[in-house]
């Protein structure tokens, strides 16, 4: 499929969100379901050392999987866990470059973190050992800790590196799946797609901190008035699941409207199945005529090719007429006077 790299504007970023929980809002058990369900398994893995490190590996196929359910919600199907393992089914080639994509995800994590537990020298040993301690640990001791400058310090780099990292790595997945990039392509088309709409991208990023703020304070005033903080407690885990199930949905829509035919303006009436010729369901929104369908996850067999209708005979041919006898030439005419 050809790609084309587009600009948008910044306020497509309130966009992007809302597609996201609209998309939500049409699956919400099916989706939020996926979501859990790579939580639990992220939770099981990170018990162990290299399970930490299959966890962050799989993140890039996660995103894409996600993507994949998005474009399933748009096309009025179920999302399953199929999503997960549908990018590693098709060629070899892309499989081998996805796999090499969560190869670099994981080296990336490894490095990002030994860079930060160097910045934060044994600040973070003095927060592991109060942690550790058997009695309860002194309050202004534990404030000390996670007050420290160079813990402080660790964090920001350790953030500061990591939106680095995730700038390549954005759009790297889908770019290998629905375009068939390589890895090294695909990590410049990245750079190059979120660069370009770099404004799009902050507002999306301050709509979802908003967001996740606002909800938060919704939350605690709620678990304030019925006196209950474990009721603040209990409300976050699924407010915060959705929004963060909404987010991975959204990503559908950052690529669209980066590489393709961009995202549509409004999802309020779930769009028409559109079948082509060659039997393949298309977005409804893309330009007549334009392959703006990310192939796979979803298509239709082929309609039969009709029999063609058995010729009929041939009316019986008339013979010509005889043609009229030609005026004789000049010469054969007689001379006046």
């Amino acid at each position: 499929m050809m790609l084309h790299l587009q600009s948008v504007p910044a306020r497509n970023g309130l966009v992007w969100v809302r597609h996201g929980l609209k998309v939500v809002q049409r699956q919400p058990f099916a989706l939020v379901g996926l979501f859990s369900l790579i939580m639990l398994v992220w939770t099981l893995l990170s018990l162990t050392v290299v399970g930490s490190l299959v966890s962050v590996a799989s993140v890039p196929l996660v995103s894409l999987g996600f993507m994949l359910a998005s474009h399933q919600v748009l096309q009025s199907h179920t999302p399953t866990v199929q999503v997960f393992t549908q990018p590693l089914q098709l060629t070899p080639e892309r499989r081998k470059a996805q796999l090499l994509l969560a190869l670099l995800c994981a080296v990336s994590s490894v490095v990002i973190s030994q860079i930060s537990i160097w910045v934060a020298g044994g600040a973070i040993d003095q927060l592991a050992a109060l942690a550790k301690s058997g009695t309860q640990p002194d309050s202004a001791a534990v404030v000390a800790a996670m007050t420290d400058p160079r813990l402080v310090q660790a964090s920001l780099t350790f953030f500061g590196l990591l939106a680095i990292v995730s700038v390549p790595l954005w759009h790297a997945p889908a770019l290998i799946h629905w375009g068939g990039q390589g890895v090294i392509q695909s990590l410049f088309s990245s750079t190059l797609g979120v660069w370009k709409n770099k404004g799009a991208f902050l507002v999306s990023g301050l709509a979802w901190m908003g967001l996740t703020f606002a909800c938060s304070i919704v939350v605690s005033l709620i678990a304030a008035l019925l006196g209950s903080p474990m009721l603040a407690t209990l409300l976050q885990v699924p407010v915060f699941f959705v929004l963060f199930t909404a987010f991975l949905c959204s990503l559908y829509f950052t690529f669209i409207d980066c590489f393709m035919f961009g995202a549509p303006k409004d999802l309020s009436v779930p769009p028409a199945r559109k079948v082509t010729a060659q039997g393949d369901l298309s977005v409804a929104g893309a330009p007549e005529g334009a392959a703006a369908e990310p192939p796979a996850p979803i298509s239709l067999p082929a309609p039969a090719p009709s029999p063609a209708p058995a010729p009929s005979p041939e009316p019986a041919q008339e013979p010509a007429p005889t043609p009229a006898p030609s005026s004789p030439p000049n010469e054969d005419r007689p001379k006046e006077g």
